[in-house]
């Protein structure tokens, strides 16, 4: 799940909603113009196949912007992953055991959920449970679970969204090692759960003794 080329073909080989995306090498004779003829002008995301916490990632709005996004990327490994930008509403759903928690809306004012938003207090509001018609939430939740199986994870991750704005979900990656502070996401979302945080380690040592136990 860390290497965001791979997460995106398991999930669509698995049928799950990803955006469009073209995977670039630093090798190659000539990336941006694979991007370019790939999406056609539109606009795109540039991200680091291996990097978390939004590092290297760019929101680019037109080809002229392509080159500079890529430079930036690569500083961050030989791999880049390209994908269609989607506007819509930031959400993460928490994934304990096999059960979907609450729907976590991220709400920032900085375009999209950057490094600064994740670790600057007061750049971020959090709404859980996210206010969602009951049928999407439900729909979400399924498909954070689907997508935790098609990548083999277990006992616990974290599965981006991206809500466009028809209505459709899309999956932006699976993080297996969420923020595991009292005030992270994936406690966040387990507290409103009913798990405190206490709980929540429990829950997770438990499942590791059945396993050993099995």
């Amino acid at each position: 799940a860390m290497n965001k080329i791979l997460t995106q073909k398991i999930l669509k080989t698995a049928g799950l909603p990803v955006a469009d995306f073209c995977a670039v090498s630093k090798t190659l004779p000539s990336p941006g113009n694979m991007i370019r003829e790939f999406f056609k002008g539109d606009a795109v995301v540039i991200k680091p196949a291996l990097e978390g916490s939004s590092i290297g990632i760019r929101i680019v709005q037109n080809d002229a912007q392509i080159e500079d996004a890529l430079v930036q990327a690569f500083t961050y490994g030989e791999d880049v992953i390209a994908e269609r930008f989607v506007k819509g509403r930031e959400l993460t759903v928490g994934i304990l055991g096999c059960q979907a928690l609450p729907i976590v809306e991220i709400r920032t004012s900085r375009g999209f959920f950057d490094f600064e938003a994740k670790y600057q207090k007061g750049m971020t509001e959090y709404l859980v449970p996210a206010d969602l018609p009951a049928k999407t939430a439900g729909q979400i939740g399924s498909l954070a679970l689907a997508a935790f199986q098609a990548v083999g994870c277990r006992d616990f991750a974290r599965v981006d969204f991206l809500l466009a704005e028809d209505g459709n979900p899309v999956i932006l990656e699976i993080n297996t090692i969420p923020g595991f502070t009292e005030t992270s996401l994936l406690p966040m979302a387990a507290a409103c759960a009913g798990y405190d945080f206490s709980g929540l380690c429990v829950q997770l040592m438990r499942s590791a003794l059945e396993r050993v136990q099995q």
